[in-house]
């Protein structure tokens, strides 16, 4: 299995930006999040998830990406670069070596060190110094993703924007993105199931939280995200867990994701303390039939909308809530944890073999309970592939 670390998957996202440029006709396109750079570069920017702001930048051309990133990063983007793009770096940051020599950022800040590389593309990387990468020929305006700059430099002026167009690049996942993002449910999935081990009458939200995260980290994950919530408080869409104990009839609810080597999950499980009433029975088989109704209808050539309406109706014809009234049903997942296409209304998108969603059926009533079945996969040419294996049903806890 390929790892976002290895050369082959950053090497295989990069073609395919190329790719994508080329049908596109654009000669050098600017990434901007912390995401698209991961995509093009294989870089993880720790500094671009602990603060706001700009933080990392990838120029992109046919001839080489030239990887932006603050001073402090300089080591880490070099090992993750492993000498296949060209690293220019910007502030305050010292790092010394073993000859006694001390170095910092080639420039002040992100829009200079972008300015020093936008208009120019480079012909070589040079053997001088840092100040002198100046061997460059000039190229059209670059199209620009404008999600990560708050602060451009003069040279994107009028640049036309590249957002979208990337969120359609990364869309479609490549196989090695396919089995990162299965690793990633399945820690996701088998660290709920643990909790659930455990589960039980006196056992709080907290503890319950604790164990999945411990889980999740075991399995070579980064844990997230982990709500767990019972009782009414189940309800709380997206809450932390409290000190709660768990209470005989309560409903439990985990919505809990990780990161594996950068890709995201999203998974959830509901259960319930002690059997479940008629109510609580009727409306979780409902909201099965309704997750069941998308797994059936996401495949090739279907529009995203149609796998929404698909799920409501579904939902309601078994019982459920009337009317089932959601936003959405599930999401594209990957470097993010919400990507496109949505599955929502009014979301046309035509789904394509290699797209990977986690597709859901929530219902949250204040004062009454939440419950929910969440579980992601991949559009494939004969349907929808499950990457998660356990049971979806209402777990009921002893």
């Amino acid at each position: 299995m390929e790892t976002s670390r290895s050369p082959g998957l950053p090497a295989l996202r990069r073609e395919r930006v190329l790719a994508e440029m080329a049908a596109s006709g654009l000669e050098t396109v600017v990434l901007s999040t912390p995401e698209s750079v991961h995509y093009a570069t294989g870089h993880r920017s720790l500094t671009a998830t602990l603060h706001r702001g700009p933080a990392v930048a990838a120029v992109v051309t046919a001839a080489r990406t030239v990887l932006v990133v603050p001073a402090g990063e300089a080591a880490a983007a070099e090992e993750a670069l492993g000498g296949t793009g060209d690293l220019v770096t910007y502030g305050e940051f010292y790092f010394a070596h073993a000859d006694g020599s001390v170095t910092s950022g080639d420039y002040p800040d992100l829009p200079s060190a972008l300015g020093a590389v936008l208009p120019k593309t480079p012909a070589q990387k040079p053997a001088e110094k840092p100040a002198q990468k100046s061997a460059l020929k000039p190229v059209r305006k670059p199209a620009v993703e404008w999600g990560g700059l708050t602060r451009p430099p003069a040279a994107l002026d009028g640049a036309p924007a590249a957002d979208e167009w990337i969120r359609t690049v990364r869309a479609v996942k490549l196989p090695g993105e396919q089995e990162l993002l299965r690793k990633a449910a399945r820690l996701a999935e088998d660290a709920i199931a643990a909790a659930l081990d455990q589960a039980a009458a006196g056992v709080t939200e907290r503890e319950l939280a604790a164990v999945i995260a411990g889980a999740m980290a075991a399995g070579g994950g980064e844990p997230g995200f982990v709500v767990v919530t019972s009782g009414e408080r189940s309800a709380l869409s997206d809450a932390y867990p409290a000190d709660r104990a768990c209470r005989p009839g309560d409903l439990v609810r985990f919505d809990v994701g990780c990161r594996y080597q950068g890709y995201w999950s999203d998974v959830a499980r509901t259960a319930v303390v002690g059997p479940p009433d008629e109510r609580r029975r009727r409306f979780y088989e409902a909201l099965a039939a309704g997750q069941e109704a998308e797994f059936v209808m996401a495949k090739p050539g279907v529009r995203a909308c149609d796998v929404f309406a698909a799920a409501v109706r579904a939902v309601e014809a078994h019982g459920g809530p009337r009317p089932y009234r959601r936003r959405h049903v599930g999401h594209a997942i990957g470097l993010s944890v919400y990507e496109t296409p949505v599955i929502e209304p009014a979301d046309e998108t035509v789904l394509r073999p290699g797209m990977v969603f986690s597709l859901e059926t929530p219902y949250y009533e204040l004062g009454w309970g939440g419950m929910m079945a969440e579980d992601a996969g991949v559009v494939t040419e004969h349907g929808f592939e499950l990457f998660t294996r356990t049971d979806r049903g209402l777990r009921v806890i002893p």
